[in-house]
């Protein structure tokens, strides 16, 4: 009876092991391929990263601020240090109580932008030290912005 039994389990699994190996290998190819074309095109295109964004000063220090002042602003002047336009494509607050507004229009090469900051003090009695990020084409592409001060009841 054992002798007329077929090996097809045996078989198989050897099929299966083989099918599976062929389709990782060509999986894993494909995944390579994309990366080197990608790693390609920005090679080719190096102007895409020739734009460097310098801030004159990434803090403001407003002091002690009265809370009946109800808001206070300051600008951050920055400067395209690069070869190619430089775009700032985002800027957010660390909270709501700042509001930032920038330069929407491309910086040309030696160009200056800016990075206007308004802080809402009512209500917020104390010390305070607050981000604002900044994210561009340019190198870096993000820059981090701080204003620091304390705000006191008046």
């Amino acid at each position: 009876m054992m002798i007329n039994k077929r090996k097809s389990n045996q078989t198989n699994v050897f099929r299966y092991v083989f099918v599976l190996s062929l389709l990782s290998g060509i999986l894993f190819t494909t995944h390579l391929q994309g990366e080197t074309n990608l790693t390609a095109k920005v090679a080719q295109t190096p102007e895409a990263n020739d734009s460097t964004i310098k801030f004159d000063t990434t803090t403001h220090n407003f002091g002690v601020v009265k809370e009946s002042d109800k808001t206070v602003e300051t600008v951050f002047t920055f400067t395209n240090m690069g070869k190619t336009p430089l775009v700032i494509t985002n800027v957010s607050a660390s909270c709501g109580c700042t509001s930032p507004e920038f330069t929407k229009e491309p910086v040309p090469p030696n160009g200056k932008g800016i990075i206007k900051v308004t802080f809402n003090a009512v209500g917020r009695i104390g010390p305070f030290d607050k981000s604002i990020t900044v994210n561009s084409n340019g190198i870096p592409g993000i820059v981090t912005l701080r204003i620091k001060g304390s705000v006191v009841k008046q």
